[in-house]
């Protein structure tokens, strides 16, 4: 069977048998992560820029604006931290000598999605929505902020002597 009909394969295979071809590939995608992360307050910035956003609101709004803005760069960076910290404790986890390869990987990253998800949604999600709640939710509601962000939603709010300016 030394035949280059059947062999060809062989180093591919022993890519594969090794482990690096599902480790490599995976800590690359722990780095893509940590870079999109960085990337996500740029993106909120110029979503919210492109609205007009500082053209229209008022100073409050703008204020609670800039704190959800520093509570997103700084949620932004822990989440790199924790890729970039799981991609390194991910080469640990996998070793050459390793039977099974990719179940450990796919639960690492399983993990880790979790481990981000609860960054995003518990602190940052729940910060924001304080920020908002505490500063900005009369001013984004008449600024039609939503309008921007949600086009096909209709929005309305009670009247409330909380939600109208008349009270």
């Amino acid at each position: 069977m030394n035949n280059k009909l059947f062999t060809f394969l062989d180093p591919l295979l022993g890519y594969i048998d090794n482990g690096r071809f599902f480790r490599e590939p995976f800590r690359w995608l722990y780095v893509i992560f940590a870079v999109l992360n960085l990337l996500f307050p740029i993106a909120i910035l110029v979503k919210v820029i492109d609205t007009g956003f500082f053209k229209f609101a008022e100073g409050k709004a703008i204020f609670a604006f800039i704190l959800i803005f520093i509570i997103l760069c700084g949620g932004a960076w822990g989440s790199y931290l924790l890729w970039m910290n799981r991609k390194n404790k991910l080469k640990e986890v996998i070793q050459e000598d390793n039977e099974f390869i990719a179940i450990p990987v796919v639960s690492h990253l399983t993990q880790t999605v979790g481990e981000w998800l609860g960054l995003y949604i518990g602190v940052v999600g729940t910060l924001c929505s304080l920020i908002i709640a505490l500063l900005a939710a009369n001013e984004l509601q008449y600024a039609g902020i939503y309008r921007h962000f949600l086009p096909h939603a209709d929005i309305r709010f009670p009247d409330c002597c909380i939600c109208t300016p008349a009270c």
